[in-house]
Order: C-alpha cells, then structure tokens, then sequence
C-alpha cells in the first residue's frame, strides 16, 4: 500500500512521523514537498522526520521524498492523457482501465492521500494531483475550517460513481514546526476522523450503532467489518484503499486516534470551528499567545458575541439538513435538535477550554500574518458568514473579525518608529 503525505507543516510531519511508526516497513510512505528542491534537500539530509515530545525527541526513518511540480513534464503529460481518458470513458467511446492508462500514469497512481495543507491551498494541490487520483483511492482531509471538502466536490468530483473516497479529519494536537521536518508536539489532543456517506449507499457506521455499542469506549475502534473485502463483495477491490487507510489511521495511537459517526464528527468540527473563529484572528489582531486572550470583559462580550451568532446559525442550518451527514445525533432535550455543545454556552466553554490548554502557543493566524502568508479566514470565520447569509442570519462580530483579518493582512509587519 502506498500513502501520500502533502502539507509538511506540524501537523503534517506529527502525522507523517506516527504513520511511519505505526505501519509496517513494507507499506511505501511518500512525503510531497512543495518543490522538486525541497525534495532533494531532505533526502540529502537523511529523509528522516523527527517529533520532540516534552523535551524527547524521536525521529522516523523510510519515507519516499517527492517534490509537487504540477507545471513539470509529468504532470502536463499526465493531465492531458487523463482529461482525454476521462473524456472517452465520460462519452462511452472507451471503457478504459487503470491497466489501460499511459504507464506514466500506473506509476505514479496515488492509493491513499493525507492532505494536511492550509485549507485555500487544497484546491491547487488536488488540481495538481488529480491525473493521479482514482475513485478506488482515499483522500483524508486534515485541514482547518469547514467547506474545503464541498468545494471539491463541486470543482472536481461531481459525479457520485467516480469520485474518490473522502475522510473528514478533526484535530486538536497542538504542535509547531522547528524547522522542516522536526515538528514541536506541544500539546497533547485527538485525531478524531468519519467517512463521508458512500454514494452506493454502504453503511460504513453499521456496527457503530448496531446493539447500542455507540456507548461503549472501545465501539469507536470498530474492526471494520463493515467495510468490503475483496474476496466476499463483487466491489471490494473498490473498497480496498478506503479500508487500508483506516487501518493506518488506528495505527497511530499516540494520536488517539478515533472513528466516529459523520454526525459526531460534525459537531466535534463546528465547536472547533467556533473556537478557531474567536482565538485566531483575535490573537492575529492582537499579537498574542492564546493564553493571553479573555482577561477583559472587552474580549468576553467579543467572545459571547461570536458564539451567540454561532449558535443562532447552527439552529437554523440543522433544522433545514436532512438526517445523516449534517445532522447531530443528540439533541438537547425538549425535541431542540440544537445540541448543547452547539449552543452559545456550550460554544463559550469550550473556547474558554481552548484557550486554557493552548495557552503558551501562538495561532497558526497570527504565524500566517507575521510570515505574511494567506490566512485561512475565509474558511474558518468566512464560512460561518456564508452560512448566515444563506440563512439570512446576522454575523455582524463575526464578518467583522474576518473584515479586519483582511485588512491586517495587507498592512506589512513592521516594528513602530
């Protein structure tokens, strides 16, 4: 099996290090640098990733190294053969076969994709690799903020039959990049991860649910049964990878690593959601570390403002879902099917609790800022104000934080005269 790491930030190489650790030697780890150069230089350098852990540092040997050159010869002699062999298929002139594809393209076919990039760079990386992606293959989407994985669907999966496998990837460890290749593990949180519903309507989450075992601690280390074999299902062979990466994904179990429900899982992502809303562009804004947040009432009402606004959106967006892939799955009594973690004070605690255990770092907000780099609002406090205009709710504090973001951005970092 061969799984493909791109976005080598810290969550990236804390990944890539636990997935080396877990998996067998003969399973092929490929990390995918920005550039060819950056490739090169970390094979020179030993191709070794290390994770320093409470002042213990380990490092992880046997990784592939590649660059991602989509303007390179192989990536333009693979576009335009797999445009033309979509288009046959597509048209029903050809029935055409991975064994039948261009042998530059068997080569360098990807099985299982970790993407663990900023989330506005996943459009270009999916671009770029997706001569090489097939509807037998996983893409595990590890990045922050809500929306990235609809967009793709609409940009380049459309139709249902051929799209790849999607796993949805929730993370709290907290962790920052030394340099490249050495990741800083400072805080210790979950992995937490859900597939996104089968369009063949296969129930990945049956035994989940099946006896009440959803109560139980260990449920969510289900054995995957149900999930195809290639030798009892005649679509098995097309369930292989999906199978196979969430079997890596349980590997890692320094990561606490864990399998939940779609609806879980979308609740564990929209707390997330609301916390990152709050403390990235109020410590950008203010040049902070998260600890240093919420000691004024002034940042309070900042705080209960979002969250109100949050939970106000929330209501309406899952009143108007249909069950399963946005839906919780436990309601706040007397029939509300807002949750209580998804109501303002359940959102207020747990920013409050973000904060506190993040508190000696700084948001990967005000690293972008500083670095002058794209930040991700757009799809952190963007997406909840796309969501409140869809549903004609007011998120006046929270377009107002991501106003500012905008305007902080522009203005260059520099010490005052």
């Amino acid at each position: 099996m061969r799984f493909h790491v791109v976005g080598l930030g810290s969550i990236g190489t804390l990944l890539a290090f636990h997935l080396r650790r877990g998996l067998d030697p003969k399973h092929v780890i490929h990390l995918v640098h920005k550039t060819n150069g950056l490739a090169e230089t970390a094979r020179l350098e030993g191709g070794h990733i290390g994770v320093e852990y409470n002042g213990v540092y380990l490092s992880e040997t046997g990784f592939k190294h590649e660059g991602f050159e989509p303007a390179s010869r192989i990536y333009r002699d693979t576009v335009r053969q797999g445009r033309a062999i979509r288009s046959a298929k597509a048209s029903g002139e050809e029935k055409l076969g991975i064994a039948q594809m261009p042998e530059i393209l068997q080569s360098t076919q990807i099985e299982s994709l970790f993407v663990t990039t900023k989330a506005h760079a996943v459009y270009h990386v999916i671009e770029g690799l997706l001569p090489r992606l097939s509807p037998r293959c996983t893409i595990v989407l590890g990045v922050n903020g809500m929306g990235v994985y609809e967009g793709l669907v609409s940009t380049f999966f459309r139709n249902p039959e051929t799209r790849p496998h999607f796993i949805l990837m929730s993370n709290t460890h907290g962790a920052w990049l030394k340099r490249p290749g050495r990741a800083i593990h400072s805080g210790l949180g979950t992995m937490q991860f859900g597939i996104v519903p089968d369009p063949r309507g296969r129930d990945f989450e049956a035994s989940m649910h099946s006896g009440g075992l959803l109560s139980l601690p260990h449920s969510r280390r289900c054995n995957l049964n149900d999930i195809a074999l290639p030798n009892n299902d005649p679509h098995g062979t097309e369930y292989v990878s999906l199978r196979n990466t969430i079997t890596a994904f349980l590997s890692m179990k320094d990561l606490h690593t864990e399998w939940l429900p779609m609806s879980e899982l979308q609740l564990a992502m929209r707390r997330k959601l609301v916390a990152n809303a709050v403390i990235n562009p109020l410590t950008a804004l203010m040049n902070c570390r998260n600890g240093e947040l919420f000691r004024t009432e002034e940042s309070i009402r900042i705080l209960r403002r979002v969250c109100k606004e949050a939970e106000r959106v929330f209501s309406v967006d899952i009143r108007s879902q249909p069950r399963g892939f946005e839906t919780p799955e436990d309601p706040a009594p007397q029939g509300d099917p807002v949750p209580p973690s998804l109501q303002s004070a359940g959102l207020i605690r747990n920013c409050l609790n973000v904060a506190k255990q993040t508190a000696h770092n700084f948001s990967s907000m005000l690293l972008d800022i500083q670095h002058g780099r794209q930040t991700e609002i757009d799809y952190i406090n963007g997406y909840l104000v796309k969501l409140g205009s869809h549903h004609r709710v007011k998120m006046g504090t929270t377009s107002m934080l991501a106003s500012l973001i905008k305007m902080r951005g522009t203005v260059p970092s520099r010490p005052l005269l």
